[in-house]
């Protein structure tokens, strides 16, 4: 490119101002509407663009930040839920448990539960239920009757937080407890979880669980009215 130009000029200044003219075409300077000075001021910049480390990782921490919040309060529910799933598991079988050892009548030999022992009996459930707020809380202790055919019904039922179940009620009972000639103790809870986060989204979570027991002394269990 040299040697064209330096053919072209009669004289070593006018070559000179010459090669000068061609290297700042070459950079970009002097010759703004050129293309080829405009590519080469494209490709620079791109080139400074991705060698630039300059704030680097407060994208990172940008990019990250949205997923450690969702991560962390996912977390937070989730150990929240576990932990009153938990709860409730152990509610409704030591509400049951206790019903199974209500003192027998002395003259009958027959358990029985008054009604003192049964506010007793549901009250329990707050405690086992605390730190969290007994408000969404229902428990439910029922006493099974089983005929000779096997058939389940309700004798007895009360709660706290829900709804009793209907004396008579037909109750069909898991495969192997259905004794004829028996009688158990049905213990319910169910806890009506919100997430405090999300909870448009995933509304509000039923945990329940139930479990079956024998009476201790006795073969039923009769509930008294006094």
């Amino acid at each position: 490119m040299f040697e064209k130009l330096r053919s072209n000029v009669s004289s070593r200044r006018e070559w000179a101002c010459a090669v000068v003219a061609s290297r700042q075409c070459a950079r970009g300077r002097g010759y703004p509407t050129s293309v080829g000075a405009f590519g080469f001021d494209v490709l620079k910049r791109c080139t400074a663009f991705a060698r630039d480390r300059r704030g680097i990782s407060a994208v990172e921490f940008a990019l990250l930040f949205p997923l450690m919040v969702a991560l962390y309060v996912g977390s937070v529910q989730l150990s929240q839920g576990i932990g009153i799933y938990r709860d409730v598991s152990v509610t409704s079988s030591t509400v049951a448990n206790l019903a199974t050892q209500a003192p027998a009548n002395a003259v009958t030999q027959i358990q029985t539960i008054t009604n003192a022992a049964m506010s007793n009996i549901l009250a329990a459930s707050s405690a086992i239920i605390a730190p969290y707020s007994t408000a969404p809380l229902a428990v439910t202790v029922s006493g099974v009757k089983i005929d000779k055919n096997g058939n389940a019904t309700i004798a007895w039922s009360d709660t706290a937080g829900g709804t009793a179940r209907s004396v008579g009620q037909v109750v069909t009972l898991p495969t192997g407890l259905a004794v004829p000639n028996s009688f158990l103790v049905w213990g319910e809870c169910q806890y009506a979880y919100t997430p405090p986060i999300g909870a448009a989204i995933m509304g509000t979570i039923t945990l329940k669980d139930q479990i079956y027991m024998s009476p201790r002394i006795s073969s039923t269990i009769t509930r008294v009215n006094s």
